[in-house]
């Protein structure tokens, strides 16, 4: 994993030469760290232009799904893509201060996700990538904490070090998301636990403490009913 290959991919891809070149360099990682920059990968790919010409850009994904049917993941690009694109158009405010119009490209570009990353699931249901972009997808839709646990266990069974399915877990593991932060101290010992196997998973629990100190009103209620 270089970043000169990931320069080329991307720019063959956003050029519109949708190959299977992508397909033969993005391939499963063996050890948490390759799986890490694996991950990286994807999201770099789907999130390389947010914000320039929406349909311009989905246009250029619908075709590489088009040529490489077999392939999980193109699936898999356009799921995070459309993911990416959910925030994009909703924001991080609280949703009371969300526009309609936000509402609505946000669950429409998070169904369509949804729809993506389960077609890959069944095409490769060994990729780690495709439950951990479900649990964003379960998380922007404020579903039950269980799913979010489902697609988190899918995510460890096949990698138990994975960096980003925990950096997820622990986003949606937020108060404003539906969690408590009694979870998000159950996960950053969990991180502590396993960072001796690999250490970068002590960034997930640097997130959670940012998090936890930018408390406000809303945070600091949270904060005190879960204690």
């Amino acid at each position: 994993y270089t970043h000169q290959p990931l320069r080329s991919m991307t720019e063959c891809l956003w050029d519109g030469c949708v190959t299977e070149r992508l397909n033969k360099q993005l391939k499963n990682a063996s050890t948490p760290l390759e799986h890490y920059y694996y991950t990286q990968h994807i999201n770099h790919i789907a999130g390389r232009k947010i914000g320039e010409d929406y349909k311009h850009n989905l246009d250029i994904l619908n075709r590489w799904v088009d040529s490489s049917p077999k392939s999980h993941l193109p699936y898999l690009v356009r799921g995070w893509f459309h993911i990416d694109y959910a925030w994009y158009f909703r924001g991080t405010e609280y949703a009371q201060l969300v526009t309609q119009d936000g509402i609505e490209k946000f669950t429409e570009n998070l169904q369509a996700a949804k729809n993506d990353l389960d077609i890959a699931y069944t095409l490769t249901p060994t990729d780690p990538n495709i439950p951990t972009g479900l649990i964003k997808v379960a998380g922007g839709f404020g579903a039950d904490q269980k799913i979010t646990d489902q697609y988190y266990q899918q995510v460890i069974d096949i990698v138990p070090l994975h960096y980003n399915a925990r950096l997820s877990r622990m986003n949606y593991n937020q108060p404003r998301w539906g969690g408590s932060w009694k979870a998000m101290i159950a996960l950053e010992r969990d991180c502590e636990k396993r960072s001796k196997e690999f250490p970068m998973l002590l960034m997930v629990n640097r997130y959670s403490a940012k998090q936890m100190q930018e408390r406000n009103d809303y945070y600091q209620k949270a904060w005190d009913n879960s204690h």
